[in-house]
Formats: C-alpha cells, sequence, structure tokens
C-alpha cells in the first residue's frame, strides 16, 4: 500500500458529504415539468413514462424517486 499523507481525514470527508448536495436528475428539469410533477399523485415509472415521451429519454423512476419523495412529504404536510 502507498503511503499517503491524506490532506482530509475521513471523518472530515464524511462530514463534507453530508453537508453539501449533489445535484439531482431532476435538478435539471424546467420548472414547467417539476410543476406538473408535484401537482400530480402519480407513481415515478408513469411520470416516467410521460418525460420519456416528451425528450427525456434518460427518465427512469429512480431517477425521480427524491422528487417524488419531496412531493409526497409536502401532501402529507398540507
Amino acid at each position: 500500500m502507498p503511503d499517503v499523507d491524506s490532506s482530509i481525514t475521513l471523518a472530515e470527508f464524511v462530514a463534507q458529504a453530508r453537508n453539501r448536495r449533489l445535484p439531482r436528475w431532476s435538478d435539471c428539469l424546467p420548472d414547467t415539468v417539476v410543476e406538473q410533477i408535484m401537482a400530480s399523485d402519480l407513481k415515478g415509472s408513469r411520470i416516467s413514462k410521460w418525460l420519456q415521451e416528451i425528450g427525456y429519454p434518460e427518465a427512469t423512476p429512480q431517477r425521480l424517486a427524491a422528487l417524488i419523495n419531496d412531493r409526497d412529504r409536502q401532501a402529507m404536510n398540507v
């Protein structure tokens, strides 16, 4: 194993990773599309098929999961 003098400890790395949010795939969607998703009650599989139809072939239910979870949490808080 190489002898590495790390400038950051594992604990520091984990703490920094918790504090920064990586962009989600759904963050690239236009606001009008996100608004329609947030206003719906459809599952990710149906939404991903719609997104594929309108020009987002890489859309999958897994890529939408965080957005769907946000939507569902908002609905529970209303």
